[in-house]
């Protein structure tokens, strides 16, 4: 049976989105996701499974601790001051770096990647940006808080592996 925490965070996540008017939203009793309206966006998810809060920015995923964290971090990933860098090997994403603005500087923040690409292919590189919220309409920052947990593995992309595992 699932947590009422847990339920309260996706409720509450929802009705945060609903209140600023966010559209491609998607709520399920285990998931809250957005889907980009703009080329250049990228997917935000929130998923929640047995008390494990993760968050999904596109290929990007990250474990974080707590419901508010949780909400925190999938918030910021509506604002134009989270951005994906996404390298691709022959038009297959492969690598998916979280870079936040800090001033007027990109800072990286996390990556994720695919252990096995088509490293012999041409290389790309794309810069994704969601510019839905601003993050100013919430007062104090909504930030996520960088951490070095990250999960091994994303059930359908195979195998992957996170900065911190190097």
């Amino acid at each position: 049976m699932r947590d009422s925490s847990e339920i309260d965070a996706l409720e509450r996540l929802h009705e945060i989105l609903r209140k600023a008017s966010v559209p491609g939203i998607e709520a399920g009793s285990t998931h809250v996701r957005f889907s980009p309206l703009e080329k250049d966006g990228f997917h935000v998810g929130l998923y929640v499974v047995d008390g494990l809060y993760t968050v999904y920015y596109e290929g990007w995923h990250e474990e974080v601790d707590g419901s508010e964290n949780a909400i925190r971090a999938f918030l910021f990933g509506l604002t134009d001051r989270a951005r994906l860098r996404v390298l691709e090997r022959g038009g297959f994403p492969y690598r998916w770096m979280f870079e936040s603005l800090d001033g007027s500087a990109w800072t990286p923040i996390s990556e994720t990647g695919l252990l096995f690409f088509k490293f012999w292919s041409s290389k790309r590189e794309l810069l994704l940006q969601n510019r839905v919220l601003s993050p100013d309409m919430f007062g104090a920052s909504i930030a996520p808080e960088p951490t070095a947990r990250h999960i091994a593995a994303r059930p359908h992309a195979g195998a992957c592996r996170s900065a911190s595992t190097y």
